[in-house]
């Protein structure tokens, strides 16, 4: 019996000078090291010791992961310590990132753009919302002027020409040469302005057919015709502006 309790006094000698507890464990206010995991003092460190080779858990105040450490750990992200975890593309942290937009992150990245309320926000124009930014300038195109059939603009079959404009008191003359018919279409947006064509004879001066719907685009086709030089004729009805219309002739 004495050489059991020797033995015992000895062990725990030999493990620690601290005192200890009833329990087993660490009296306060001692400091020592184990396994790598050192105790500040108190009780033993939540989930045993995190040394190489111990047992992992929960880290005491004394090391692990802390906000400012320049880590981003495991425990902490861009909400809990933004010091450490980038907090890119969160809505809420002022700066609009390639991943949010103003549908996903108004906070953000402002307001969309509604046309039809009134403002001429930065991604709208007078091209997708004259509603709010006005009427678009009408500028000359580049085959100004061929405003009469003398001095009509040489079209071929199968192109599209584009990037034309009628302004106030314009008219766009273009000629075309068929074998027997053709078919002439306008392309372009209703709200911009309202477009007609028609389709005139060289050879007899003649008028030969037309379009003058009230939608956007115009076509005129017509077949059985003598073959020659035709002219096609763009105006704006009732002295209307488009400022971006394209042209079109098939045979």
């Amino acid at each position: 019996m004495c050489r059991w309790l020797l033995a015992s006094a000895l062990l725990v000698a030999c493990v620690s000078s601290d005192p200890l507890e009833p329990d087993g464990s660490l009296v306060g206010g001692g400091g020592s090291s184990y396994g790598g995991f050192e105790s500040s003092g108190g009780e033993t460190p939540i989930g045993g010791f995190g040394g190489s080779g111990g047992f992992g858990g929960e880290p005491n105040s004394g090391g692990g992961p802390a906000c400012g450490d320049g880590a981003c750990n495991g425990i902490e992200d861009c909400i809990t310590c933004p010091e450490d975890c980038s907090c890119a593309g969160v809505c809420g942290d002022g700066n609009c990132e390639q991943s949010e937009d103003c549908a996903s992150c108004e906070e953000d990245c402002g307001v969309c753009a509604n046309c039809g309320d009134g403002n001429c926000d930065a991604n709208e124009d007078c091209d997708v919302c004259p509603d709010d930014c006005g009427t678009c300038s009408c500028s000359a195109d580049n085959f100004e002027g061929n405003n009469g059939s003398g001095s009509a603009t040489p079209v071929s079959f199968n192109v599209d020409y584009c990037n034309l404009s009628v302004c106030s008191g314009d008219f766009d003359w273009f000629a075309f040469n068929i074998v027997n018919g053709f078919t002439a279409t306008l392309t372009f947006a209703q709200v911009d302005g309202d477009l007609d064509l028609e389709i005139y004879s060289s050879i007899t001066n003649d008028y030969v057919t037309g379009s003058y719907s009230a939608d956007s685009d115009e076509e005129a086709t017509a077949s059985g015709l003598p073959a020659g030089k035709y002219w096609a004729r763009v105006y704006g009805k009732g002295g209307a502006e488009n400022f971006d219309y394209c042209l079109r002739v098939e045979p």
